[in-house]
């Protein structure tokens, strides 16, 4: 009965808001936002202060790369009817002492003045923190250098907006991270980010809602051939992500564009040569060979970084137990 309410709900919203125009898949995590975080939003204000019902002022949406935690976020805003401040994480970190701390401070200023001047009429306010690890890493007992230090300093000035002794009900924050295991487990507690939420990989359905969004404008403008092997596209993407759906149709729409330059040998396109541009079949399948090579390339960066963070962290626990030697005189021993 649970899953056929909130099926109910995302059909209302959906009617509303045309979410299937804007997000491709991802309707289980919809429905769990509009279960757990937005239901009260749609209701009056005085109700809900009346009532004692509580807001959810946090959501944390984790997940791999390139599966749309950060699309989903704006589309939360878009249903919200708000425009958000945007923050990517490593943007709040400043050399001069003080200044990060004051840059989270500055993000809730406008809520907290507006809930002072009018109340519970406010309208919404919302933050969305991209990469939300950058900023609140689980925090360690000893800081071993200035950086951890403004890093837990940072942390600590957000969870006290989030939880102070003055809680702002016209606020919602949503941070997204790849790795979660890699946020403070403090931000998560009731009254914080309390809704956590793990976007899946696409599935084929999912890819194919996809491929009709980043196609659409151009079905309709006939910049599509008419026998494109969608199935074929869509099955030759097994192992890419969401985010790389919009990539593939970029990349195609490139191809039918150059090829249209070699067949005119001209920089020159008037209007009538540019609307007899068709993406085709192969423009697709060079377009998969690229986006392949290129996630290639982004996975090994990726596998490279995550090594060199891995070792970096046990060389430095090594360190804090005084044991660093002993490990180097052990791995010597072996070779």
């Amino acid at each position: 009965m649970k899953d056929k309410e909130f099926h109910i709900v995302h059909i209302i919203v959906n009617k509303r808001y045309n979410l299937s125009d804007t997000v491709g898949g991802c309707e289980d995590v919809f429905e769990e936002i509009f279960g757990d975080v937005l239901l009260s939003r749609f209701y009056p204000s005085s109700f809900i202060n009346q009532t004692g019902v509580k807001y959810c002022r946090g959501i944390l949406l984790y997940g791999l790369p390139g599966t749309g935690k950060t699309l989903i976020a704006r589309t939360i805003c878009q249903v919200l009817g708000t425009q958000p401040k945007i923050v990517s994480g490593p943007e709040v970190f400043s050399s001069l002492l003080g200044e990060s701390e004051a840059k989270i401070r500055e993000l809730f200023s406008d809520a907290e003045l507006d809930e002072k001047n009018i109340g519970e009429d406010s309208g919404l306010h919302v933050i969305i923190f991209d990469k939300i690890d950058a900023i609140c890493k689980r925090r360690s007992a000893n800081a071993s250098s200035t950086r951890d230090t403004v890093r837990d300093n940072v942390t600590s000035q957000l969870l006290t907006k989030l939880d102070g002794y003055s809680q702002l009900n016209n606020i919602l924050v949503i941070g997204t991270t790849n790795l979660r295991e890699s946020v403070d487990p403090a931000l998560t507690r009731p009254d914080r980010l309390e809704v956590t939420i793990k976007v899946q990989l696409p599935n084929r359905d999912d890819k194919t809602k996809s491929f009709h969004i980043y196609t659409k404008l151009k079905l309709q403008h006939h910049l599509l051939e008419q026998n494109i092997d969608i199935e074929r596209i869509i099955c030759d993407t097994h192992g890419l992500m969401g985010a790389h759906i919009e990539q593939l149709v970029r990349i195609a729409i490139n191809n039918a564009l150059r090829r249209g330059l070699i067949a005119r040998e001209t920089l020159d396109v008037d209007e009538t040569s540019a609307e007899q541009i068709q993406i085709n079949n192969s423009d697709f399948t060079k377009a998969l060979r690229k986006a392949r090579s290129m996630d290639m390339i982004f996975a090994k960066k990726r596998n490279m970084i995550n090594s060199i963070i891995y070792h970096t962290r046990s060389i430095i626990l090594l360190l804090r137990l005084n044991k660093l030697n002993y490990f180097i005189q052990t791995l010597f021993l072996i070779i």
